[in-house]
């Protein structure tokens, strides 16, 4: 008798890490409708740079949104919400206001170290408990921008000499 085969999990299992502060950096942005959700959804996503144990962790953070119509959209494009929404409050929080309004760079993120809270998902989006095994990890919150992350291949300033 043959065995009864075998499956795989489509792009493996999403990180769970400790939940806690922890500082990161921007990796990217993306737009989609994650985990077969109807509401669009913009994920930025970070990679842990703190805590021996995370340091590599890319986790996403989500907020609600609206993508641009398929005629006028290109990629990655989207509509952030009004003032109330969760994601126009952060961006405001962390960058002020922006020159226009209706074209929001998203490049602002780059190049910054943000502290953030991490939390544990432990249910789906039914409010059922998902198994231990299956919990992984979210950005809660992003706190603010703490410094201009360090180029690894920047030159020393040179020693100033004494005049």
């Amino acid at each position: 008798m043959k065995d009864d085969g075998y499956f795989s999990i489509e792009g493996g299992l999403p990180p769970c890490i400790p939940d806690g502060r922890y500082e990161a950096v921007f990796e990217k942005y993306s737009t989609a409708r994650p985990y077969g959700d109807r509401k669009p959804k913009i994920a930025i996503w970070f990679e842990i740079t703190s805590s021996e144990d995370a340091i590599g962790v890319v986790l996403p953070k989500y907020y609600n949104v609206e993508l641009v119509e398929d005629s006028e959209r290109r990629k990655n494009d989207f509509k952030g919400g009004g003032h109330c929404s969760q994601f126009v409050r952060d961006y405001l929080r962390l960058f002020g206001k922006p020159a226009r309004l209706n074209r929001i760079p998203m490049n602002v993120f780059r190049n910054k170290v943000f502290p953030i809270f991490v939390r544990t998902v432990k249910t789906d989006s039914r409010k059922q408990k998902l198994p231990e095994a299956a919990y992984y990890s979210v950005v809660d919150q992003i706190i603010q921008i703490e410094e201009q992350r360090k180029s690894l291949t920047a030159e020393p300033l040179p020693i100033p000499t004494p005049t």
